[in-house]
């Protein structure tokens, strides 16, 4: 017969998980014990100050939809090749599956859902007027990349590209 058990407990800024496995008439076979950092990280997300606790290690991606609750930004590969998880870290496009947090520290962070306020972002209005979404898993990430490839030209109606 055999039994599990864990703990997982706060100690300050560290936590630490331990998980057991007994054997028999109580003989420990296996204890392990995995110590996570956490510390409080501030930025701004969509214009809006944020304070999370989390490993500094812990991708972007992760915080932004786990603990922050902005699932807009998608997970695609986790090695930085389909673009699904782009985010603007100011200004700039990152990959959000490898950035890590401690990067986004003071920084400012732009989602798909912060790219304006009623979906009226003119790249926004373009994708549904030429039914570009299909799935629409990855229009996120092509959405935040576009709107890097375009930033400081002028998107406003009727403006055209040649």
């Amino acid at each position: 017969m055999s039994a599990t058990g864990g703990i997982s407990a706060s100690l300050g800024i560290w936590r630490y998980n331990a998980l057991w496995i007994t054997f028999g008439i109580g003989g420990v076979v296996a204890y392990f014990i995995h110590f996570i950092y956490i510390i409080m990280i501030s930025f701004k997300v969509n214009h809006r100050p944020v304070d999370v606790d989390a490993s500094p290690d812990m991708p972007l991606l992760w915080v932004l939809r786990d603990l922050l609750g902005l699932t807009g930004t998608k997970f695609g590969c986790g090695v930085v090749q389909c673009g699904a998880c782009t985010v603007h870290l100011n200004g700039e496009a990152v990959r959000s599956c490898v950035t890590r947090v401690s990067r986004a520290a003071g920084q400012e962070v732009l989602t798909v859902e912060g790219l304006s306020a009623n979906n009226d972002h003119p790249l926004q209005l373009a994708w549904a007027e030429l039914d570009v979404p299909q799935c629409g898993y990855c229009q996120s990430g092509q959405l935040m990349s576009a709107a890097e490839l375009l930033r400081g030209f002028d998107l406003s109606p009727g403006t055209r590209f040649s």
